[in-house]
């Protein structure tokens, strides 16, 4: 019905999300949900060697992509995407500036 032309997958630098998932654990609440779509996103980053807050923000940013991947494989967004009707980008919001950084 929207005719939406443009659909922006958006991360976030200091994900609470991003970081339970990859300090693993029961999470409280609801948020064990999210941390589930995460976790392939943790187990692909975790071979580089990277800890804390650096690791965190490439969990967030490889999550991203992965949302993408997922949802280029959904019917009515993929006829969209191969019509020319829709575009899907990734993009991350830098809390410490208010920047948008769209991705490649």
């Amino acid at each position: 019905h929207l005719h939406t032309p443009l659909v922006v997958v958006l991360g976030h630098e200091n994900c609470g999300a991003v970081a339970a998932t990859v300090e693993g654990g029961d999470p409280p609440g609801s948020i064990g949900a999210i941390t589930a779509m995460i976790a392939p996103s943790v187990q692909r980053v975790q071979s580089l060697g990277l800890s804390g807050g650096e690791l965190c923000e490439m969990v967030a940013d490889v999550n991203v992509g992965a949302t993408l991947s997922d949802l280029k494989t959904s019917p009515v967004i993929k006829a969209k995407l191969d019509s020319g009707e829709v575009t899907l980008v990734g993009a991350k919001y830098l809390l410490s500036s208010g920047e948008v950084v769209f991705f490649e």
